[in-house]
Formats: structure tokens, C-alpha cells, sequence
């Protein structure tokens, strides 16, 4: 039976932990949705970091999911740009 006095879930997905220009934006959408809007925010993050420590102070779920965003790590990205420069 589905309990409608629950708020729905809304799943934000981030490629990284850092609170950078991005992050600071999600984390500005994320604590407006869960104090002005009928919905419970959950944020996935590959690892933990700054923007995990500010979901805590703001009691927002998160969960810790270790994924690679694309098919380049950054050590090998910064290794090809060096030899192209």
C-alpha cells in the first residue's frame, strides 16, 4: 500500500565530491527543495568529501556510490593533455 503522507523521493546525481561552482548550485536546488517544496531530496555522490560534509549539516540523504563519470580517470586526462601541450 503506498503511504501518501510520505514526501516523493527526487535523486540528484553528481560526478564528484569536491563543492565547487556545480556542486554549490546542487546544494543550493537540494536545501530549497527540502524546505520549501513537498519532496525529500537523496543526493548520489561517488565518494565522500566537502559535499558530502554539507548534505550532513543540512540533514539531507546522501548515499556513497563509487562510479567513474566517463571513460577517462583525471590522472590519465592530465597525462594526454601534458603530451599535447
Amino acid at each position: 500500500m503506498v503511504d501518501y503522507k510520505k514526501k516523493p523521493i527526487v535523486l540528484y546525481v553528481t560526478h564528484y565530491s569536491e563543492l565547487l561552482g556545480a556542486n554549490r548550485s546542487l546544494l543550493s536546488v537540494v536545501i530549497a527543495v527540502k524546505n520549501k517544496l513537498c519532496f525529500e531530496p537523496v543526493v548520489l555522490v561517488p565518494l565522500y568529501g566537502a559535499l558530502t560534509k554539507e548534505l550532513e549539516a543540512y540533514g539531507i540523504k546522501y548515499y556513497v556510490c563509487h562510479f567513474r563519470a566517463s571513460t577517462f580517470d583525471r590522472k590519465n586526462l592530465f597525462l594526454i593533455l601534458r603530451k599535447h601541450t
